[in-house]
């Protein structure tokens, strides 16, 4: 009752061999089933830089692109302007103008409330329109020495930063006026702007304009308000390239570009 031997010695072999099968079946589908997630890992673990398109950073924040321009054209020009040999200071000779300036401005007044004789009147718009006439000329001549000199020199402050939109020319000044800090690299143009700033020809020349000014309305005791007014706008432009002249010379100084 046992069967043949040949059915009774195959049934196990097939028993094995489907086993095996199984077997292989199984761990093939574990090993693709690892390869999938180890290739789901890399892709989720990439660098999302790598996958970026290359030519996207030659499309992104044109105005970037465009502020660098503008600041490579004031550089430029700050440049050549950095490298005119420094004069000696003058800011002796500046203070001195504006003083003298400051002196005539009060006689003047004086003699305007109190009652002066007319030969004494004279005489003291003579000595003052000498004295703006030699200031004047004194900062003219030596501005025009320079710049045929050193070519360079006739770049003057608006020249350096013409490149730049208003607002950059906004924190060009504040910078130089010590509101604010420059970057690094962009303290060249800030420097050649104070430079420029700090030359005592433009405070030397305003103080003889105005002195000249004043000896008219020393001379004429009743002179008209358009006249005493033209005055007044003199002084008042003294004033400001004074200081500005002065905060220039303390960032110069601060920067180590002055003694």
């Amino acid at each position: 009752m046992t069967g043949e031997p040949g059915t009774t010695t195959d049934a196990p072999t097939d028993t094995a061999d489907r086993a095996g099968t199984a077997d292989r079946a199984g761990t093939a589908d574990r090993a693709d089933t690892a390869d999938s997630a180890d290739t789901a890992d890399s892709a989720d673990t990439a660098d999302p830089a790598d996958t970026a398109d290359p030519t996207a950073a030659e499309h992104q924040a044109p105005g970037v692109v465009a502020a660098s321009l503008r600041w490579e054209a004031a550089a430029a020009v700050a440049d050549e302007v950095l490298a005119v040999p420094p004069g000696p200071d003058e800011s002796r000779m500046a203070n001195a103008a504006f003083v003298a300036a400051t002196v005539v401005a009060v006689v003047a007044v004086a003699m305007l409330l109190a009652p002066v004789p007319s030969g004494w009147r004279a005489a003291v718009a003579v000595a003052v329109l000498v004295l703006g006439a030699v200031l004047g000329g004194v900062g003219l001549l030596r501005g025009r020495a320079r710049r045929r000199m050193h070519p360079a020199a006739r770049l003057h402050e608006d020249a350096i930063i013409a490149a730049l939109t208003s607002r950059e020319r906004q924190a060009v000044r504040r910078a130089v006026n010590g509101r604010s800090n420059a970057p690094e690299d962009r303290a060249s143009v800030v420097d050649a702007v104070a430079l420029r700033r700090a030359e005592a020809g433009g405070t030397v020349y305003t103080a003889g304009a105005a002195i000249t000014g004043t000896s008219g309305v020393v001379l004429q005791h009743d002179s008209s308000l358009l006249w005493a007014g033209a005055v007044v706008v003199w002084f008042a432009a003294l004033v400001t390239t004074w200081w500005r002249r002065r905060l220039a010379d303390r960032y110069l100084r601060r920067r180590g570009l002055r003694s």
